[in-house]
């Protein structure tokens, strides 16, 4: 059981790692983003338009990885430990049962 704990809270400190570099790169997203909407009022430029509507849609793919690191749950890991726990008790009851079979 402390071994499953000790996984849970190391995927948890790497998810964390990796949402604040998500986040670092959302930041820079945004704020160019915005620098190019602005500039394209200013200069009235399609293309601008065109490449901050590009920046936006990244920066909302960026949202969704983010939110599936968080919401993301732990039930495979506890699924993985719950099978390895049964054949942990399994495996002692077929030593027995082959050592009855001798």
């Amino acid at each position: 059981m402390n071994n499953f704990i000790n996984k849970i809270k190391h995927l948890k400190k790497n998810r964390d790692k990796q949402i604040k570099k998500l986040n670092k790169i959302l930041d820079l997203l945004v704020s160019q983003e915005w620098d190019m909407v602005s500039t394209a009022y200013d200069k009235n430029d399609r293309t601008c338009f065109l490449a901050a509507k590009s920046l936006a849609e990244a920066a909302k793919n960026i949202q969704a990885s983010i939110s599936q690191l968080i919401s993301a749950d732990f039930s495979e890991i506890a699924k993985k430990h719950k099978s390895n726990e049964n054949d942990l008790n399994i495996q002692p009851l077929k030593k027995v049962v082959l050592g009855k079979n001798k």
